[in-house]
This record gives C-alpha cells, sequence and structure tokens, in this order.
C-alpha cells in the first residue's frame, strides 16, 4: 500500500512507485504482485496498475512501462466512501495462467 500526493505536497511518483515497486517485485518474485494506493487530492491516473506480471526477461525496472504489464483487470466500478472516490478493480486470475512460468 503506497500514499501519493499532488506533486510538491509530498510523495508523488506513481510511475516510480509502479516500476521500481510492483513491477520489480512481480520481476524479483517471478509472480503475479498486487498492491493499493490512496490518491490524496488527485485523480488516479488512468492506467496504474492495480496488478502487475513481469514478462520483460532482464530489462531494467527503470525501463518498464505501463504498455509493459500484461495483465488487466477483467472489470471495474467506482464508489464513494466517507474519504472520497474508491477504484474497485476485479481480475480473472484464471487468464493470467498463460503467464505463469511452466516448467
Amino acid at each position: 500500500m503506497h500514499a501519493f500526493y499532488p506533486k510538491g505536497e509530498g510523495p508523488s511518483g506513481e510511475p516510480y512507485f509502479a516500476k521500481h515497486g510492483l513491477a520489480g517485485a512481480s520481476k524479483q518474485w517471478s509472480c503475479l504482485v498486487f498492491g493499493t494506493a490512496v490518491f490524496f487530492n488527485r485523480k488516479i491516473p488512468e492506467h496504474w496498475p492495480t496488478g502487475v506480471y513481469w514478462n520483460q526477461g532482464d530489462k531494467s525496472t527503470t525501463k518498464w512501462r505501463y504498455s509493459d504489464n500484461p495483465i488487466k483487470p477483467a472489470d471495474s466500478f467506482e464508489t464513494e466512501v466517507e474519504e472520497g472516490l474508491a477504484l474497485v478493480r476485479w481480475y480473472n486470475l484464471k487468464s493470467f495462467e498463460q503467464y505463469q512460468n511452466v516448467d
């Protein structure tokens, strides 16, 4: 879980966390990685990767882009909660079997 603030008001580098946190963990652990984030006083970036699977071999996480992520949510919806707007995403894990390393 991580928090992102508007630029200049605290941690705001969501691409850095996606590349080195989520994608980096998936690369190191060779598995799907899911995370959550709170975006304070700002919109959730359109391509924010709630789930990540590394399939980029030896590529550096510095060069990883959202478009490199092979997994996408099967469905999503937004809902109002006391603290603001929440985005909920569902993933169909059966569809991810094709990305798993098979020995």
